[in-house]
């Protein structure tokens, strides 16, 4: 008999030591399992950035060409004007008309006249309209008729009106058979911080045909 309890005691006892190991094992496997605190990610997730700026460069690619360049011309009877245009075409420069106050007539003898008289009084005509910032430029291309072989007085008081020092001025003239005459002296009289390099001129008769001559002449300058 008591060899009959001793064997129901073994019993009951590994019968509760397997249910023990089973809730045990049951629970530990539910448990969820998380990293580490210094596992723990706070990076977002990464986006195109829009508004990225260009690439150093690439903000300068659209800049106007000759932008620092100013044709700057009289003309009288229209042929400099075409001379200034085929100069603008080639160069992207800007244009400025030089433009007398008080207009000179279309008559040439009264013309002729009143320009006798401003030579003689080395007179220097009002200009309409002005350069907003001549700093802008540092190559002015500068036109004219020649006027008995010389730059006439409008040219003058264009460039009295302004500081030349340090800037490249490039004379360009029309002409009936005179050339450059005395106007590049004339120039550099009257900007002499300036630098005064070869011009070009042509018969005012020759001007609807100065493409290739210009393109040739700007191409030599190597600007």
């Amino acid at each position: 008999m008591k060899k009959l309890i001793s064997v129901l005691l073994s019993c009951g006892l590994i019968f509760a030591f397997a249910g023990c190991s089973q809730q045990g094992n049951t629970e530990a496997g539910n448990t969820p399992t998380e990293p580490p605190a210094t596992m723990e990610s706070t990076e977002e997730p990464t986006e195109p950035d829009s508004t990225e700026e260009p690439s150093e460069g690439t903000e300068n690619q659209e800049e106007t060409a000759g932008s620092n360049i100013l044709i700057a011309y009289f003309s009288w009877s229209g042929n400099t004007e075409q001379v200034a245009q085929e100069i603008q075409s080639q160069t992207g420069g800007d244009l400025f008309e030089i433009v007398p106050a008080e207009p000179y007539p279309d008559d040439f003898d009264e013309t002729a006249d009143r320009w006798h008289g401003e030579r003689d009084s080395d007179a220097r005509p009002a200009i309409s309209g002005q350069i907003e910032d001549m700093s802008n430029y540092d190559i002015i291309f500068l036109g004219y008729p020649i006027w008995s072989s010389d730059l006439p007085t409008v040219n003058r008081t264009f460039l009295e009106q302004y500081d030349f020092a340090g800037k490249t001025i490039i004379p360009f003239c029309t002409h009936g058979g005179s050339s450059f005459g005395n106007s590049t002296n004339r120039i550099a009289e009257l900007a002499p911080e300036a630098e005064v390099l070869d011009g070009y001129e042509t018969y005012g008769t020759d001007v609807a045909d100065c493409a290739d001559e210009v393109a040739k002449w700007i191409s030599d300058l190597g600007l």
